[in-house]
Formats: C-alpha cells, structure tokens, sequence
C-alpha cells in the first residue's frame, strides 16, 4: 500500500489489481488491473501519477514495470540482471521507488546493483553498494551461510540481503538484514544515501531500537516523512508499526 495526497492505493496481488480508494473514508475511487502481471514485493507512485512494481518480464528475468494510470501506457526496465554462476531466481529481483524528479530507482535484494531508470527503461546509472562495508558484510556473510547450512532453503534465515527501499527528494533509505556482527537483538539498522549528479553518498547509518527480538533484524517496509521527521517501520513477525522520531 501506498499514499499519495488523497489517496490509498492498494495492491491485491491475488486478482493483479490496484485499488484507489479515498483517505479519510476508505471509498472506492476506481480500480485498475496490473497490465503485466505484479510479484506482490513493492509497489510506488510518482508525482505524475507512474505506478511502479515488479514483475517477470521474460522467462528468466526479473525487472520493473511503471504505468501512467491516467492513459494506461505501459513500460518496462530493458537491461537485467546476469544470470551467471548460481543465481537463482529469486536473487534477481528488485525493489522499485520514484525519487522527487520522478527517476525510478531499483535496487537489488540480493544482487545489491542499485540503477537509476530513464523513460525508457534503460539503467542511465549503476552503482554496486557492496562498496559499503555494512552491505558487504551483510553479502558474504549470506553466502556462507548458504553453502554451510544445509537446510538454508527452509530455514528462518533471511534469503535476500535488501529488505526495503524508500525516497524522498534526493535521498534513498536502505533497509537491510543484519547478519553478522555484535548482539543486534532489539536493534534496526538503516542506510541513507543522498543522490547527485556525481553519484550517490552513503550519509547516515541509522541504529533503531524495537524492544522486540523476533523479527530476523529487518523491517518488513519502511516509510519517512520529511514534513514531521517520522520514520514508520514495519515489524517482519510482530504485526506492529514502529515510528521514529528521526531528522533526515
């Protein structure tokens, strides 16, 4: 789910359907069906009314597709993900989100490639966030976990390494697993990037205490509000919503 001005938009992944409903009364608006079918991992709005989520657009592939919901125009990202070694699936796929100037970053779960999208779906910039050392860690710690826990398919352990992504203005918050290191019980960890024409900066890590333990070290979603400096999170298990009082 989303909010935009006035508005919810809410996917139903099992009918590949957005509801717009109204936000003080929860009204229907108008519905409109996902022209490529939806994974059901994130969906967002852009200022001009682009819906972006992520799909399978060819066998074998993952990527991000955005429609104008006022003429129903449809596009896709062009460029994916390479399929050498052991990547399966489920590594390939993207989280998707509108920056102020409407540009749609995607960012990988597992494969950490963060792009920046143009209009017609081709990557204008990429940058590999395994440069950043919590990201890094995070990566290879994963891998070995995979190749030395033999039942690490049906474990409770995170598959991916980026669990959320959002924007506002220039600025990116990366939700990630925590994997290795000190005791990370009660406690959160998110990245701020800020985006120029250079590149991207990794400004901020951000240290969110819960009080809970069972929810994996991760948000599930997460969303900042620059007007009122408040950071809402998703609990993975605990069906909560967390908000922090943070200065961005």
């Amino acid at each position: 789910m989303v909010v935009k001005d006035d508005e919810l938009f809410v996917e139903e992944l099992a009918n590949q359907r957005v509801f717009i409903m109204d936000k003080e009364n929860y009204k229907l608006i108008s519905m409109k069906k996902f022209p490529i079918s939806s994974m059901g991992i994130k969906i967002d709005i852009s200022e001009e009314n682009k819906l972006a989520y992520t799909i399978f657009p060819e066998k074998g592939k993952t990527g991000q597709a955005w429609v104008e919901l006022e003429v129903g125009k449809t596009k896709t990202s062009k460029e994916f993900f390479s399929q050498e070694g052991k990547i399966r699936m489920s590594d390939q796929i993207r989280l998707g989100c509108f920056c102020k100037k409407n540009h749609l970053w995607s960012l990988g779960r597992f494969l950490l490639k963060l792009e920046l999208l143009n209009d017609d779906g081709e990557v204008e910039k990429q940058f590999d966030l395994k440069q950043y050392e919590p990201l890094k860690r995070a990566f290879d710690t994963l891998l070995v976990k995979r190749r030395n826990i033999p039942d690490f398919e049906s474990n409770r352990i995170s598959q991916n390494i980026v669990t959320s992504l959002d924007c506002f203005d220039n600025k990116l918050l990366v939700g990630f697993t925590d994997l290795v290191g000190l005791d990370r019980s009660n406690v959160r960890h998110l990245l701020l990037f800020s985006s120029d024409e250079q590149g991207i900066n990794l400004e901020k890590i951000l240290r969110l205490k819960t009080g809970n333990e069972d929810e994996l070290f991760h948000f599930q979603s997460v969303k900042y509000n620059p007007k009122t400096s408040l950071l809402y999170a998703q609990g993975l298990e605990s069906n909560r919503i967390y908000v922090f009082p943070v200065n961005l």
